[in-house]
C-alpha cells in the first residue's frame, strides 16, 4: 500500500510538472504573439480584410460586376454560360473535326466528354504550334469565340474584383480564376495559331486582350488570385516572344505601354498579407472550435490536440516570418535580400532545429513552403516583364536599323527612357548577340550568380542558373 501510494504522488508530481511545462508554454505564446501584434499594428500593417482592402472597385470599372459571373455564386449544380470556354463536343461537332482533321487525335462516338482543352492539349500529343496544327486549333476554339467576345467587352473596364468573402481566408470561393485561365490559354493557343496562318491583326487582337485579362486580378488579395495572374502574364511574354518578328512598328509601340505589369510588387505583398490573414482566420476558428477537423486541410487534423499549448506560439512565428519576408520582398532597386526565403525553402529542417520547433511550429511548418514559393514565382514574372520591355524595344531598333543594337545603351532615350534593372542585383539588365538576328537577355536569377546567361534546364525558378529571354528579330524559316 505504501509503495502504490508513492508510486502515485510521483505520477501526480510528474503530471502537474507536465501542467505547469504546458501552461508555461501556452503563457509564452500568448506573450509573443500579443508582442507580433503590436508590432504590425505599430507598422501599419493591415490586420483585417477590411483594412487590407481598402478601396472599392466601382462597379462600372469592375470586369467581374456583370451577371456572366454572378452566376458562379449559384452553389445549385447546373451548366453555367461560361462554361462555353471549354464547351463539351457535340457527337456532330466531333464526327465534322475528325473528318476534317483526320491526322489528329481521332475521336470516337464513345468519348461524349471530350472537352475542348483535352482536345487542345492532345495536339498530336505536341506542345508547340506550327503550321500543320494552326487550323485545327483555330477549328477548335471557334466554339469558345462568342463567350471571348463577351469577356473582351468586359475586359474595357479598367479594374476587377470579384465578389467572394475574402475574410473567409483559405475557405473562400474564387470559381472565376479557373475560368480566367481557361480564356487566358485560349487566346494564347489562337494568337500563336493565327501568327501559322498569317492572320497578324487577329493574333494581335488576342494578345492584347490576354494581357488586359491578366490586370483583372490585380486587386484580388488572395495567393491564388497572384498565381493565376502570373500565369496569365507568362502566357503573354510567350506569345508575345514568339509573334515578335512579325508585329508591325505600330503595333510594337503599343505593346510597350502594356509590357511591364502595374503593380505586381504590390499584388505579391497583399497576397502575402492575405496569407497572414487567412492564417489567423485558421487559427481564430481552430480556437474558436468553428471548424471540426474535416475542415482543416489534408494533414493536420491533429493539430486539434496541439491547440491548447501549441497554438499561439505558432500563431506568433507565422506572422514574424510572413512580415519578414514582406519586408524582404522588393523588385525595385535591388538587391533582394534572400536570406529569409532560403532559410525557410525546408522550414522543417531550419524551425525543427530548435528542440521543440517540430511540435511547436507544426502549423507553420506545414504552410511556409507554399508561401515561400511565390517569391521566385512573382520575382521571375517581374524579371520576363522587364526583359519584354527591353525585347519590344530592340525589335523596333531592328525594324529602323536593320541590324541589332550593339549594346542596350542604343535604345535610349528614344525607345526606351531608361534600361530596366535585374530585380535580383539592382543593375541594369544583361544582353548579348548570338548572330545577326538572335539575341539574349538575362538575369542572374534567384541564387544572384551570373553564369554567362545559360537558362535552367527546366522551369523551377530557384534553379541556379540565369533567368533568360531568348530574342529573335526574324521569322523563323
Amino acid at each position: 500500500m505504501h509503495r502504490l501510494k508513492s508510486y502515485l504522488w510521483k505520477l501526480a508530481l510528474v503530471v502537474l510538472a507536465g501542467v505547469l511545462i504546458c501552461m508555461w508554454i501556452s503563457w509564452q505564446g500568448r506573450k509573443e504573439l500579443a508582442a507580433i501584434r503590436a508590432e504590425l499594428q505599430a507598422k501599419g500593417e493591415p490586420l483585417t480584410f477590411d483594412e487590407l482592402l481598402t478601396t472599392d472597385v466601382p462597379p462600372e470599372e469592375n470586369f467581374f460586376a456583370d451577371p456572366l459571373w454572378e452566376e458562379l455564386l449559384n452553389e445549385q449544380s447546373g451548366p453555367k454560360e461560361l462554361d462555353l470556354l471549354t464547351p463539351a463536343l457535340s457527337l456532330e461537332q466531333m464526327n465534322d473535326l475528325e473528318s476534317r482533321f483526320p491526322q489528329f487525335a481521332p475521336i470516337t462516338p464513345e468519348e461524349t466528354n471530350y472537352d475542348l482543352v483535352t482536345a487542345l492539349r492532345s495536339v498530336n500529343d505536341n506542345p508547340w504550334i506550327n503550321s500543320t496544327n494552326a487550323d485545327y486549333i483555330l477549328a477548335l476554339t471557334e466554339f469558345s469565340d462568342p463567350m471571348l467576345q463577351k469577356i473582351r467587352e468586359l475586359a474595357e473596364r479598367s479594374r476587377g474584383r470579384f465578389r467572394a468573402n475574402y475574410e473567409d481566408g483559405y475557405a473562400a470561393k474564387l470559381p472565376h480564376v479557373a475560368y480566367l485561365k481557361s480564356a487566358s490559354e485560349l487566346l494564347s493557343w489562337q494568337a500563336r495559331a493565327s501568327l501559322e496562318t498569317h492572320e497578324v491583326a487577329t493574333a494581335f487582337e488576342k494578345l492584347l486582350l490576354l494581357r488586359k485579362l491578366s490586370d483583372t486580378l490585380a486587386e484580388e488579395p488572395l495567393a491564388i488570385s497572384l498565381l493565376v495572374r502570373l500565369i496569365q502574364i507568362d502566357l503573354y511574354h510567350d506569345t508575345l516572344r514568339i509573334g515578335m518578328p512579325h508585329w508591325s512598328s505600330d503595333q510594337l509601340a503599343a505593346l510597350q505601354r502594356l509590357n511591364v505589369p502595374s503593380n505586381l510588387d504590390h499584388h505579391t505583398r497583399m497576397a502575402l498579407r492575405s496569407e497572414r490573414l487567412s492564417f489567423n482566420h485558421l487559427i481564430s476558428g481552430i480556437s474558436h472550435k468553428r471548424l471540426s477537423s474535416s475542415d482543416l486541410p489534408s494533414g493536420m487534423e491533429a493539430y486539434r490536440f496541439y491547440r491548447p499549448v501549441w497554438m499561439h506560439g505558432d500563431q506568433a512565428k507565422f506572422n514574424h516570418l510572413i512580415q519578414e519576408m514582406i519586408e524582404n520582398y522588393d523588385s525595385g532597386d535591388g538587391p533582394i535580400d534572400l536570406k529569409i526565403f532560403n532559410f525557410l525553402q525546408d522550414p522543417a529542417e531550419s524551425l525543427g532545429a530548435d528542440p521543440f520547433g517540430k511540435l511547436r511550429y507544426i502549423l507553420t511548418i506545414y504552410a511556409i513552403p507554399f508561401i515561400n514559393s511565390i517569391i521566385p514565382r512573382s520575382l521571375h514574372t517581374e524579371t520576363a516583364a522587364r526583359q519584354a520591355d527591353i525585347a519590344v524595344a530592340v525589335q523596333r531598333f531592328f525594324l529602323r536599323n536593320q541590324q541589332l543594337p550593339d549594346s542596350l545603351g542604343q535604345l535610349l532615350p528614344e525607345l526606351l527612357p531608361e534600361i530596366p534593372l535585374d530585380p535580383m542585383t539592382g543593375a541594369p539588365m544583361q544582353y548579348r548577340i548570338l548572330d545577326p538576328t538572335n539575341y539574349i537577355l538575362w538575369s542572374v536569377g534567384w541564387n544572384q550568380t551570373d553564369e554567362g546567361g545559360t537558362p535552367p534546364d527546366r522551369a523551377n525558378y530557384r534553379e541556379t542558373k540565369d533567368w533568360v529571354w531568348e530574342g529573335g528579330v526574324a521569322p523563323n524559316e
